[in-house]
């Protein structure tokens, strides 16, 4: 239970995204996205606020895991790495770069498009933004995933994720572009 637990929490990092040096993973300055995301029958809100172009991202997570009771946690994208905090246990993990992965759609490139197996599937609207769909195919932790992505100027505005027999469906229910993020909101904590 704990791995795929896990697993899926590495999966919602991939879909939220990471960003490399120098790239801007979102077209967009700074932001705030809730979405309300579905995995192995629990419901869970995250909000993510970014800024910098995506240079900097804080993902907080609130669940109720049966058997593990109400978590929060937060993945925080900061100096090109990435930190996993769980408030609840007062824990803090930086995520190797090797298991990190990453599809960067604002700066969809062939060698990623053949890594990832991407494919554009249309368009559709959403929260009155025209976002293009993408499938994807990536590897996350020894796992073959296949997923879908409803992507807004780089940012995933929905999005569904097959793995290890389990699925993954995140949607934004809000979504605010160019705002003032506290700088403070990515600051690592020292438990």
């Amino acid at each position: 239970m704990k791995k795929l637990l896990t697993l899926a929490l590495m999966l919602m990092v991939v879909c939220g995204a990471m960003a490399q040096e120098g790239t801007k993973k979102f077209a967009i300055k700074s932001g705030m996205a809730k979405t309300t995301t579905e995995v192995m029958g629990q419901t869970q809100q995250v909000t993510l606020y970014f800024d910098n172009y995506g240079a900097l991202q804080c993902s907080k997570t609130k669940a109720t895991v049966p058997g593990m009771g109400d978590l929060e946690m937060a993945t925080i994208i900061k100096d090109g790495k990435t930190w996993m905090v769980n408030y609840t246990m007062k824990q803090v993990q930086e995520i190797p770069a090797e298991a990190q992965e990453d599809i960067d759609f604002n700066n969809l490139t062939e060698e990623i498009k053949t890594k990832y197996n991407v494919r554009e599937a249309g368009t559709e609207e959403l929260l009155g933004k025209t976002c293009t769909k993408y499938t994807y195919e990536a590897v996350i932790q020894g796992q073959k995933a296949k997923g879908s992505a409803w992507v807004y100027k780089g940012f995933p505005l929905k999005s569904v994720v097959s793995v290890a027999g389990m699925e993954i469906k995140s949607e934004v229910t809000e979504f605010l572009e160019n705002i003032l993020v506290m700088p403070q909101t990515f600051d690592i904590p020292k438990f």
